[in-house]
């Protein structure tokens, strides 16, 4: 009974990682449209030129998510041998 009242608790911290990453994605892309006006009065650009603004901010902010993400995922050669590392004598180091 304890193992399932513990895997409740991860369930609820990971819905919590979840909803507070959405709420900062989002909070993100309303911070870039808040910004249009000055970006507009700034540039002296069209309405329609500032929609690529938004449109290549978005798409470079998942692209780079979605590649840090795979990343992460990834194990790395640089960090494979760093659980051997304290056997390695401090002289050789």
């Amino acid at each position: 009974m304890t193992l399932s009242i513990q895997n409740s608790s991860h369930r609820w911290w990971a819905l919590g990682a979840i909803a507070f990453g959405l709420f900062m994605a989002l909070l993100d892309v309303t911070i870039v449209n808040v910004a249009l006006p000055s970006i507009q009065r700034g540039f002296h650009e069209s309405y329609t030129s500032l929609e690529w603004v938004v449109n290549a901010y978005v798409l470079v902010v998942a692209v780079l998510l979605v590649t840090s993400s795979r990343l992460g995922d990834i194990p790395l050669v640089t960090f494979a041998g760093t659980d051997r590392l304290p056997m390695i004598p401090p002289a050789v180091r």
